[in-house]
């Protein structure tokens, strides 16, 4: 009960935190890649809590069991909030839009109207009324819905004219230049050819009330327009899970053959593991290891004294973690290797390096 619940406290960091740190706080990404940063320097520091409360009462230390419980539900967790979903994911809902709106070749093929399923993309408009074309007709002249008539409509730069032709399944979104209900009539900018079966549908543009505030930003206080966003979020949350249910009985269809037959190593649970080996007795056995501490003092020692430069750059030396050879390559004119003109040391990537078979250390890029 205790690894369920401080799970669930995880989850709720992980969930809380990350826009808040890479968003408004503008640090490094609380869940940037396949190795969380964040998570996994909370799980060392708790791990070293955990061995120290171990030094000071030598009892209600997490167990393995406990750990694992623990990890998992963070690491699933991370899935959400950061580059695994929400990073892009409400922007891909609207941009589209957008860049329709603003691009004239995106305007020319009608990506959006061609290639997007209405219901996966935000619909930045209101329906006011539709009917089925009966007759064909060639023209920028077209009856409006019989509902519609006598009754006041929003400005004509408000209103839009969506076509829908369930033959071909072509969808059109066309500008009004005027629009009149007594006559049940609007005029389009340009001449149009109806045929019979087409869904005819007036529609009040919301643009401003949707796209652009997600664009531009709004007030602190300003409200979401949820109506325009429940309907895609409902599908792709249907997609999301059956995406999420085939990735994991992938995982485990090829689990069998990595582990047990090529023995592929897993660094991530390589490195947890071996962070919290041995806490049945006496807390994270790592934390008893003198080369981690060589290590540990070795990575420190060179961050803090490159913070310090950063503070007082006419007194310190700097220890460079970069170097740049692109002078010297175009020297000797080595064209092909430019790629590598530039290297850098990552101290969490050579870690990692030691969790990997040699050959498959040397292959990662």
């Amino acid at each position: 009960m205790r690894a369920w619940i401080l799970g669930c406290c995880g989850v709720l960091i992980v969930a809380g935190i990350t826009y808040y740190n890479d968003y408004l706080l503008k640090q490094t990404f609380f869940v940037g890649n396949h190795m969380p940063a964040g998570v996994f320097g909370l799980l060392i520091v708790l791990t070293l809590i955990n061995t120290l409360w171990f030094l000071y009462r030598r009892q209600g230390i997490l167990k393995p069991r406990e750990w694992a419980i623990l990890i998992v539900m963070m690491s699933t967790a991370c899935a959400i909030p950061a580059s695994g979903l929400m990073r892009y994911f409400t922007a891909s809902l609207i941009v589209p839009r957008f860049q329709q709106k603003v691009k004239p070749w995106w305007q020319r093929l009608r990506i959006v109207d061609q290639l997007a399923p209405p219901q996966l993309l935000v619909q930045p408009f209101d329906e006011l009324g539709s009917y089925v074309l009966e007759q064909p007709f060639h023209g920028s002249k077209v009856r409006i819905a019989y509902e519609l008539v006598n009754k006041k409509l929003p400005p004509a730069s408000e209103l839009l004219l969506r076509i829908e032709d369930p033959a071909t399944g072509e969808r059109r979104l066309l500008r009004i230049q005027s629009v009149s209900p007594s006559a049940q009539e609007a005029v389009l900018f340009e001449a149009v050819e109806f045929t019979p079966g087409m869904r005819i549908t007036l529609l009040h543009d919301q643009w401003d009330n949707v796209v652009t505030p997600f664009i531009q930003g709004q007030g602190d206080h300003a409200k979401v327009p949820w109506r325009y966003w429940l309907r895609p979020l409902l599908w792709w949350s249907l997609i999301l899970v059956s995406i999420w249910l085939c990735l994991s009985g992938i995982s485990v269809i090829v689990h069998r053959q990595w582990r047990h037959h090529e023995q592929l190593p897993y660094p991530l649970a390589e490195f947890t593991s071996a962070l919290i080996r041995g806490g049945d007795e006496k807390g994270s056995s790592i934390f008893y290891a003198r080369s981690f501490w060589i290590g540990f003092g070795i990575v420190l020692a060179v961050y803090l004294n490159n913070y310090l430069w950063a503070w007082v750059p006419k007194l310190w030396v700097r220890i460079p973690l970069a170097f740049d050879f692109r002078s010297l390559m175009e020297y000797f004119h080595l064209e092909d290797v430019r790629p590598f003109a530039q290297p850098r040391f990552y101290f969490s990537a050579i870690a990692f390096a030691c969790f990997l078979a040699e050959d498959v250390s040397f292959s990662i890029g």
